[in-house]
């Protein structure tokens, strides 16, 4: 309700991972998160987070960039996946 399907996104990088000859780069936007969501009872909370940090979080892993440097770069990737999920339409 408030970012990116975990499940999706956790299943895409490990699946990736699999494949030790695809380079894979992680970007998110470097932003509080517009909304925030109690799972356990379902209601909205009052609490900031950064989407940038939480992917960090999410993937176990620094190497977040920002997603400015995709928009720059684009040409120099060959796909791209953008796990789904309400936040996602909210953020981005």
């Amino acid at each position: 309700m408030d970012g990116s399907d975990v499940v999706e996104a956790i299943s895409l990088a490990v699946n990736l991972d699999k494949h030790k000859y695809i380079a894979v780069d992680y970007f998110a936007i470097d932003q509080e998160m517009t909304h925030h969501w109690d799972h356990q009872n379902w209601t909205s909370m009052n609490r900031v987070r950064n989407a940038k940090h939480e992917a960090a979080r999410l993937l176990r892993t620094a190497h977040i960039y920002d997603l400015d440097y995709l928009k720059e770069e684009i040409k120099s990737y060959d796909g791209l996946f953008i796990p789904g999920g309400r936040g996602v339409a909210w953020n981005l």
